[in-house]
């Protein structure tokens, strides 16, 4: 479970490692036949190199080792 202090990276590109400042919730606006879809959290993340504040999904990311 990743959570605000956490050092993370994202998958996609491991370069841009960087610590957890914030993390939110959207609410979801699909609409299914069963009802809504859950909401989608995603994570505001402070970057090492370029000190930049960069929004990912939560599932881009992964803990940092």
């Amino acid at each position: 479970m990743i959570k605000v202090g956490d050092r993370v990276v994202p998958y996609f590109n491991m370069v841009q490692e960087g610590i957890v400042t914030k993390i939110n919730r959207t609410p979801a606006s699909l609409w299914t036949t069963g009802g809504t879809v859950t909401s989608r959290a995603t994570v505001v993340v402070l970057l090492d190199k370029t000190q930049q504040l960069v929004e990912f999904k939560l599932d881009d990311l992964r803990l940092a080792e």
